[in-house]
């Protein structure tokens, strides 16, 4: 499991590929530099699932998702989510799948 997720790179990505040896959960990415809202498309191109974790404390509040129906959501492989990063809430928000 990944708290805080940071890969190289991820303050200019708009595309986050996601891949992993074995069923994961992200508890928190990184805020993004600055006062921007920015999206991200999360994409999981490996062969096991990605849960991103719903207001998971093993994360500051700040990296913490928000999902839909306030529970985890399973990225199968293949799947896709857009998350955006709310400055008022100070979250990520899962916005579709």
């Amino acid at each position: 499991n990944q708290s805080h997720y940071f890969p190289v790179g991820i303050d200019d990505a708009m595309v986050v590929r996601l891949t992993t040896d074995a069923s994961r959960g992200i508890t928190g990415m990184r805020p993004p530099p600055g006062e921007n809202w920015v999206r991200r498309l999360m994409i999981n191109v490996g062969a096991e699932n990605v849960v991103l974790n719903h207001q998971n404390s093993n994360s500051g509040a700040i990296y913490r998702f928000i999902c839909p129906n306030a529970g985890d959501l399973t990225l199968a492989p293949g799947d896709s989510a857009w998350v955006m990063y709310d400055r008022i809430t100070l979250r990520w928000r899962v916005e579709g799948v």
